[in-house]
């Protein structure tokens, strides 16, 4: 169960990588200097749901969890600070 929760969110984290890839290639952010940046980036977030899911097939789950934590801690601390930022309404002046 933990592990299809960790892969659905990590999933959700490479979806909106790839809209942001998107995104910056429709605005022109985006340009032949950086793209290397961003297909690593994309490669990176693939070998990670791709190796959980070759562990968890081999019986490895924790191991399959703990590599899917690696997206997951700083992705839910940033939705963290988004929600409390929604949250609290902070004064900015």
């Amino acid at each position: 169960m933990i592990f299809w929760l960790l892969f659905a969110f990590d999933a959700v984290l490479a979806a909106v990588l790839l809209a942001f890839l998107f995104i910056g290639i429709g605005d022109g952010s985006v340009s032949s200097f950086n793209i290397g940046l961003w297909l690593a980036l994309l490669a990176a977030a693939g070998v990670i749901l791709g190796a959980s899911m070759l562990l968890k097939a081999r019986d490895h789950k924790h191991l399959a969890s703990g590599i899917l934590l690696v997206p997951a801690i700083p992705g839910l601390t940033y939705l963290a600070f988004i929600l409390m930022m929604v949250v609290m309404q902070p004064n900015w002046r």
